[in-house]
């Protein structure tokens, strides 16, 4: 009978004994790991700058002081994802073939960081002579990478483009014709959004306009902007 009390009595006694070591593990290890990990996500988020940092969970686990350690990652704003939709350029200069004064302008739609397409307009005129080019072209783009060089920030562009010409010379009516535009220039940055520079063209018309076989056009000083 009194084996019948004990053996009983011994188990209840090792199964509270159990689960009070039990919860204090428990307890303890969730002090450390809330310790370890609080300690670790505080120093990540002071060194980055409250409500600027975001933490990444997926970042490299480590051991020591290593644990928890997330990569922390600066936020993508919108207008650092690529370069303007839009620039603008217009120019004063001056033609050859007949002589005028010469306004150009151009708007072109950036496909890429270095190239862009759009339209391409070139009015001059004189006391004499009244020219009109208006083409389709695309422009590309170089830099120069001589780092340490003065000449490091100039932005040299090739471009072409087809479209038509219209002469009016005196002692004869206007005329009209196909042209092909080829030239290039270069840009030099005012700032983030505008530059200053020169463009040269070549627009040449195979079934000649006004018996002009080609007409040379220097937009001496352009100013471009991008919006």
């Amino acid at each position: 009978m009194k084996r019948a009390f004990v053996l009983p009595g011994l188990f209840v006694l090792m199964a509270g004994c159990g689960s009070t070591f039990c919860k204090a593990g428990l307890e303890e290890l969730d002090v450390d790991a809330r310790d370890v990990g609080g300690n670790e996500v505080v120093a990540a988020t002071e060194a980055a700058g409250v409500g600027e940092s975001v933490v990444d969970p997926a970042g490299a686990v480590g051991s020591g002081s290593d644990l928890f350690a997330g990569e922390i990652r600066e936020p993508v704003l919108a207008d650092d994802a690529g370069p303007s939709k839009w620039t603008g350029r217009l120019g004063l200069g001056f033609t050859s073939n007949p002589d005028t004064f010469l306004l150009g302008a151009t708007g072109d739609r950036q496909m890429s960081e270095k190239v862009s397409i759009g339209p391409l307009i070139l009015f001059g005129g004189n006391d004499k002579n009244t020219i009109f080019v208006g083409a389709f072209q695309a422009r590309r783009m170089f830099d120069i990478r001589n780092e340490g060089d003065k000449l490091a920030d100039i932005k040299p562009f090739l471009q072409g483009g087809a479209g038509v010409a219209y002469i009016d010379k005196p002692n004869r009516s206007g005329d009209t014709g196909f042209a092909l535009s080829v030239g290039g220039g270069f840009d030099i940055p005012l700032d983030e959004t505008s530059w200053f520079g020169s463009n040269i063209l070549f627009n040449i018309m195979p079934g000649k306009v006004a018996d002009e076989g080609m007409m040379f056009s220097w937009q001496v000083l352009t100013f471009t902007f991008t919006f």
